[in-house]
């Protein structure tokens, strides 16, 4: 962001530190006890810490607690409209694959390290767009 000109804006930037420890048979996020700063240069090229939040939900709003519903909901909701909208486009066949691993996909993707999916909860997010 430096080399166009931009800054991070520090009271709008924050930052978590996830562990996930087994409790009960299931993997459960905590806070990591580590303790160090991350520091961020301001437009005015002062260095500030930036704002360490708890691990309560993660940036796009999604509990942490293991409750898959909510992320299940959304993304599936994200592939509906997708699939939707290129439906009425009426691309190739050839067209509609590449659009769908260009958007859809990278889009439903991208959280995916963050989840616990089954195969089976997968393939129903992903179901309304193919």
């Amino acid at each position: 962001m430096e080399v166009i000109g931009g800054a991070l804006a520090s009271d709008k930037t924050y930052w978590y530190l996830v562990e996930f420890v087994w409790k009960r048979g299931k993997w459960v996020a905590a806070d990591a006890p580590l303790e160090f700063d991350l520091i961020a240069k301001t437009e005015d090229n002062n260095f500030v810490s930036l704002n360490r939040l708890s691990c309560r939900c993660l940036e796009f709003g999604w509990p942490l607690t293991g409750a898959k519903q909510k992320m299940i909901q959304e993304m599936r909701t994200s592939a509906v409209e997708w699939g939707a909208k290129i439906r009425k486009g009426g691309p190739s066949q050839e067209e509609a694959w590449q659009a769908s691993h260009s958007t859809v996909a990278a889009k439903l993707k991208y959280p995916l390290a963050a989840c616990t999916f089954t195969e089976r909860e997968c393939t129903s997010i992903m179901a309304p767009a193919i």
